[in-house]
């Protein structure tokens, strides 16, 4: 049975949610980059780069800086296929 120093504040699991969605957009921005890098898919890995630095507003965005490189970045390599 928990006693109470062991169970989690009720607060904690939204935070804990939140770094969980942040991590897995940082992948996904990754992954695009490494899309566009080794298979050459430059359109297809600046949308996937795009989309996801887009969807990390509603996690923190990177600290916006972040955000703000991957949705530049996406932008352009969609423009340059």
């Amino acid at each position: 049975m928990l006693s109470e120093e062991t169970m989690v504040p009720i607060f904690a699991l939204p935070l804990f949610l939140l770094g969980v969605l942040s991590i897995l957009f940082a992948i996904a921005v990754f992954l695009g980059a490494l899309v566009i890098y080794w298979f050459r898919k430059v359109s297809l890995g600046g949308k996937i780069v795009l989309v996801f630095s887009i969807l990390s507003t509603s996690v923190g965005g990177g600290f916006l800086l972040g955000m703000a490189l991957g949705v530049a970045g996406g932008a352009y390599s969609i423009r340059n296929k």
